[in-house]
């Protein structure tokens, strides 16, 4: 099947590829719930960009070098602007006109994680063993993603700043951070998790 994509027409070889890796760049953390079918059918809207922009450059130049570039460049500038402007755009357009307010997403977490400028000031996580895992967004710059991230699979990890235990027991995290060994990150599973709760106190645009 390799060997066979390469006995394709130049063009068609940009389409594909340039195609592919639009795709990626455009549904990077939203792929999980594609199918094989779907993948085809974008990937080849991304690839006609490609292969359009891949003909004229190289007509106009002379060169299917530069013409692959321009294919390629072409794809990923378009994926970047549907995942950057254009699927939020078509999705208030939609739910202006009343027609759906569905947004693609496959579930309300991917939602959480996958908005732009989400800016998360006070989280707390409930264990499913009962203990409440407190975290408020002071300064972790130093820190791996800031002291807090999202994982697509509905993990987490996060610095944790004080705990209650499900005997109602509070207590003070010490040393998070201390000079020259860094701060403290805790990894939390998705299987260990019963219930985030976060404030965002700005709407990310």
């Amino acid at each position: 099947m390799n060997d066979a994509i390469f006995t394709l027409p130049i063009e068609l070889q940009v389409a594909l590829g340039g195609g592919y890796i639009a795709h990626s760049v455009a549904y990077a953390g939203l792929r999980k719930s594609t199918g094989a079918t779907e993948l085809a059918l974008r990937s080849l809207a991304f690839g006609l960009a490609a292969m359009l922009a891949f003909r004229i450059t190289a007509e106009m130049s002379g060169s299917q070098t530069l013409g692959v570039i321009a294919g390629i460049l072409a794809a990923v500038i378009l994926g970047a602007l549907w995942r950057g402007w254009g699927m939020n755009a078509v999705q208030r357009i939609m739910r202006e006109l009343d027609i759906y307010r569905e947004d693609g997403l496959p579930d309300a977490w991917t939602a959480i994680i996958q908005t732009k400028g989400l800016n998360v000031t006070q989280l707390s996580v409930r264990t499913t063993d009962g203990r409440t895992l407190f975290h408020n967004r002071a300064a972790y710059g130093e820190a791996l993603q800031d002291g807090l991230y999202f994982g697509s699979d509905g993990s987490l990890f996060m610095v944790i700043e004080e705990e209650r235990l499900a005997d109602g027991t509070e207590r003070k995290a010490e040393d998070v951070t201390v000079e020259n060994w860094g701060t403290r990150l805790t990894y939390i599973p998705a299987s260990q998790i019963a219930q985030v709760n976060l404030r965002t106190p700005t709407i990310p645009s």
